[in-house]
């Protein structure tokens, strides 16, 4: 099942036999899961030169957090952006449009949103994932999600093969080909390896 799935499917999956600590937990976790990877894909923050976004107005699919949250359920509008809404007034303003799952994890979402509006998150790779672990650090998540997905190389980052089908060979494939020219670049080789 895909993050998205689960996302989606959660509390009909676990809620029939487990406890609501335990949904509520495994909801969070998912949330995280879906985006952590998101972020990580996407590898900049959703913005202009004068704002952030939940949804980029230019861009395909550039989003904060909350923004792909509202993409997967289809809640979201362009006059979330246009008054440019904090995530506490977006829930209040448009109760209708945000799912449920947003007021049991309100703090989770406020914390991924300080993660992604802050400039020095999109320096490197090795800054947003050491922001991801300290998120779920803070929320008792595990990370074993994160540590399977994301390797380092100098301060670059790009998942693994576990994700290769996720992203598409063809999108992976063109990622890696930028790291070891810029790996040639500052090793002065002409070509790539």
């Amino acid at each position: 099942m895909k993050l998205l799935d689960k996302i989606k499917n959660i509390k009909i999956k676990f809620g029939k036999t487990e406890s609501k600590a335990v949904v509520a937990k495994k909801m969070e976790q998912s949330i995280f899961n879906y985006l952590a990877f998101s972020l990580i894909k996407q590898g900049e923050r959703c913005c202009d030169e004068t704002s952030v976004f939940y949804k980029h107005p230019t861009k395909d699919h550039c989003f904060c957090p909350v923004g792909f949250l509202l993409n997967i359920n289809g809640s979201y509008n362009s006059n979330m952006d246009n008054a440019m809404y904090p995530l506490h007034i977006l829930m209040k303003k448009f109760p209708n449009s945000i799912p449920e799952y947003f007021n049991e994890n309100v703090n989770l979402l406020l914390t991924f949103q300080a993660l992604h509006d802050n400039e020095h998150t999109w320096t490197s790779g090795k800054i947003l994932h050491e922001g991801l672990c300290k998120i779920a650090k803070e929320f008792s998540l595990n990370t074993s999600f994160l540590d399977k997905t994301v390797k380092h190389i100098g301060g670059n980052i790009y998942t693994s093969p576990e994700i290769i089908d996720i992203l598409g060979i063809e999108e992976y494939n063109k990622k890696m080909d930028e790291v070891r020219l810029e790996y040639n670049k500052k090793n002065k080789k002409a070509q790539l390896i």
